[in-house]
């Protein structure tokens, strides 16, 4: 895996050309590429691992193959989160890409213009490619055009936690060594006390909130081809510092385009015009991942500021949405208001809830399942893995009956589990290890000396279980937090 350097700048690389043949955005398929993984379902030294063997030609498929390079380990170039926009745009213009608590919505057409704009804004601020710019503000929209347009400029959007400490923050800042902070009214004053802890000066402009950019702010600067290839960082995330303090991590392209289609895999519904909605803060590598999903699905994804149970519940049956992406105690949260209701709410849209961050205790989620009577899937990562889940409990796993609901289900495709000492829970992935940002030794740490990356999780794989469960990775509920140390 290539990085941009900490350092403000790196230079340019030569000039990547699109893929031959193709004769407007998004024409990078070939439909005659076919998946080949390795299907068996138990490696070398005691690892589980999951791999699928296919001769599909199914654009899924392909996109799979080409996005992520898993099969032959190749080096695409130009393929990235803003060739992805450029595609949908192309194929689906007039269909909601996104729309926010504010009132803003914008179609796929518009939000690849507004993501122009905003780079042209950028450019124009001085922001070029390899600059660092972190966002902290609170969930809108304009997070999302940010972001892009930061991408479209050849930046770096470092995604950071607007509920940490300014301590916190310009710890993080002094790793990122940023050359502005993006940010909006509700954190601003906290942007700027965190940048003035810095030994050099760094300016926060206040304009997450002008969602589509300012027209005649600049020109829009030609597109960094180097920036812009599937193994680049695409944005950096950050992790809880539960354990420590809080550390960088960079999310490729290859790895979001990857992890949305693995859910384009698993989830068919997943199809333009799907109604999403989140309330779960932009700055999660998960939801970073559900975002990259949505527009690689051509889904309409509803962004709301926060959460709150009432509210949510509303806006899942007004709206009629479809899917949806939760935490644990926010599956509690929705499952009591929607059984506390005299009248209970029309939720017979909502199709699936993908959850993730903690384990949640079998009770509760056999209760939500028998009360909002929708699909649950349940995804293991962090962000240090990535956005593409190391296990996933599927729908159908989640059948009280099964035994399976205190499980993280299977190793997920390209993934394998092991235990390690005190039942530590080790993976290790199709793609290149873990990595800290400008951090060698965290990251030397963090790995085995065959490449497995130290989750710090305590957990079991469950032999007990029938033949087609016995992958099962079970994290322990009461000691999940007692973490192994490195």
């Amino acid at each position: 895996m290539r990085f941009v350097s900490a350092e403000p700048r790196v230079p340019a690389r030569e000039a990547i050309t699109e893929v031959p043949g193709s004769g407007r955005p998004g024409a990078y398929l070939d439909s005659k590429l076919r998946v080949s993984c390795g299907a068996d379902s138990h490696n070398r030294d005691g690892v589980h691992c999951n791999g699928a063997r296919s001769s599909s030609t199914s654009a899924d498929l392909v996109a799979w193959h080409w996005t992520t390079g898993l099969a032959c380990g190749s080096d695409h170039r130009v393929f990235s989160l803003i060739h992805l926009l450029d595609w949908r745009a192309a194929v689906t213009p007039d269909a909601v890409a996104i729309s926010d608590h504010l009132g803003t919505e914008l179609s796929y057409a518009a939000l690849l213009a507004a993501t122009d704009q905003r780079a042209a804004q950028f450019a124009a601020a001085g922001i070029g490619p390899g600059d660092v710019v972190p966002i902290i503000a609170r969930n809108q929209a304009g997070w999302v055009t940010a972001m892009t347009g930061l991408i479209r400029a050849g930046a770096l959007p470092a995604a950071v936690n607007w509920r940490l400490s300014t301590p916190e923050i310009t710890e993080l800042l002094t790793v990122m060594r940023p050359v502005a902070i993006v940010a909006d009214e509700d954190c601003g004053t906290a942007a700027k006390q965190a940048a003035a802890g810095l030994n050099y000066p760094v300016p926060v402009l206040m304009d997450v909130a002008d969602v589509t950019g300012s027209p005649g702010a600049g020109f829009l600067p030609p597109r960094p081809a180097s920036r812009l290839g599937g193994p680049e960082p695409a944005v950096l995330v950050h992790t809880s510092g539960t354990t420590g303090r809080p550390r960088l991590v960079p999310q490729t392209h290859q790895q979001l385009i990857a992890a949305a289609m693995f859910m384009k895999l698993e989830v068919p519904e997943a199809q333009p015009g799907v109604r999403h909605l989140s309330a779960l803060p932009l700055h999660h590598a998960g939801v970073l991942a559900n975002l990259a999903y949505v527009l690689a699905t051509g889904g309409h994804l509803h962004i709301l500021r926060g959460f709150e149970a009432t509210s949510f519940v509303d806006e899942l049956a007004a709206r009629r949405i479809q899917l949806t992406h939760l935490v644990p105690i926010l599956i509690e949260a929705v499952t009591a208001e929607v059984s506390g209701r005299a009248l209970r709410p029309d939720l017979s849209s909502l199709v699936e809830i993908v959850y993730e961050i903690s384990p949640i205790p079998p009770a509760v989620l056999a209760h939500a399942v028998s009360v909002l009577r929708c699909r649950f899937r349940q995804h293991y990562a962090s962000a240090e893995t990535g956005p593409l889940p190391v296990s996933s409990l599927s729908p159908a796993d989640h059948d009280p009956a099964l035994g399976l609901l205190g499980t993280a289900g299977r190793a997920a495709l390209g993934w394998e589990v092991r235990l390690g000492e005190r039942g530590e829970i080790q993976v290790r992935g199709a793609g290149p290890p873990p990595r800290y940002w400008a951090d060698p030794e965290a990251t030397s740490a963090a790995l085995t000396p065959d490449g497995f990356y130290r989750t710090g999780d305590v957990g079991t794989i469950d032999a007990r279980l029938p033949d087609d469960h016995r992958q099962a990775v079970r994290r322990d509920h009461h000691r999940w937090r007692e973490r192994v140390p490195r």
